[in-house]
């Protein structure tokens, strides 16, 4: 049985935080992206090795009102939307 892929935040991002968000910026590839509130949230995680179970896990106590299921599709797109400039598959 194969482990579940771990995610860590790519240590060459710079993190710029804003009044309703932060602003990662990628030297290497001169990409930027916005990311909202809850992306802060996860980004603070992601300084170390996580899945997304994780994550979503992490979210469902913060966000007692919102499902399991929509929260888990919420961190993967976040996820998904941040690889590879942004964010590293781990072993």
């Amino acid at each position: 049985m194969s482990n579940p892929k771990r995610y860590k935040a790519n240590p060459v991002v710079s993190y710029g935080e804003e009044e309703d968000g932060a602003v990662l910026f990628n030297p290497d590839t001169d990409d930027t992206v916005i990311i909202n509130i809850t992306g802060q949230i996860l980004w603070d995680l992601l300084k170390t090795p996580h899945t997304v179970e994780e994550l979503s896990e992490h979210l469902t106590i913060k966000y007692q009102d919102v499902s399991i299921e929509q929260v888990t599709e919420d961190v993967t797109q976040f996820v998904q939307a941040l690889i590879p400039d942004f964010l590293s598959e781990v072993d």
